[in-house]
This record gives C-alpha cells, structure tokens and sequence, in this order.
C-alpha cells in the first residue's frame, strides 16, 4: 500500500541498479554457455527509436502505485519496443521473453512474422 508521500528517487535508483546488476550478470552467464548470443545493433538502431515512440501510442500502458518503486508503469516501454523492432530486423522467428508485455504485439500485423513465446 503506498502512503501517498512522493515516490523516493534514491530509492528507486537503488532497486533499479540492482535490477540491472542481476540482468547484466545473468547475460554473461548466458553467453558464457552459448545459451544466448548478444548481437550488435543493427544499422537501424538510431531509426528505432523514434519509431518506438511513434508506435508505443498503439501499445499504452498505464501507471499504477507501487511499494517499493512508488509508481509502476505497465506495458510495452520504449526499450520494449526497440527490442522487438531489432527483432524484425534481424528477421527472428521466435522471440522468447518472460515479460508478459510483448503479447500486445502478437496481433500487430507490423510484428506478424515474429512468434512471440512469453515463457
């Protein structure tokens, strides 16, 4: 339950640098196993994300009040959909993620040539 009080910068920086700490970590371990392959951006990488933004009009989330982060925003974020777009130009077929998120675009025709598998 959240107390109304504004939500804590510091504190959210906190969570989200340990957040990013476990991801990094686990990506190198990953890669050390061959179990995933880090691909450099494309030539598009610059052209995404403009029209990410353009495209996340489509996909909104909403904000919701969290504990510990103070405000939660659900639903496909820029980064999402710069990953997914990386995703079309590298023509991938399966797009394995356990963020529920990409299920919005399971029904873009933009993104039909992907299969996007939410483990």
């Amino acid at each position: 339950m959240h107390d109304g009080s504004a939500p804590n910068p510091s504190r959210a920086q906190h969570y989200a640098g340990e957040a990013v700490g476990v991801f990094f970590r686990e990506q190198g371990n990953l890669s050390d196993t061959d179990r995933i392959i880090i691909l450099p951006p494309s030539d598009n990488a610059g052209w995404h994300a403009s029209l990410a933004v353009r495209m996340m009009i489509r996909h909104g989330g909403s904000v919701e009040l969290h504990g510990k982060m103070g405000l939660l925003y659900k639903g496909l974020g820029i980064v999402d959909m710069m990953h997914a777009l990386a995703a079309l130009d590298y023509r991938v077929e399966n797009f394995c993620t356990r963020d529920r998120q990409f299920a919005a675009l399971a029904d873009d025709r933009e993104f039909a040539a992907i299969n996007f598998v939410i483990l």
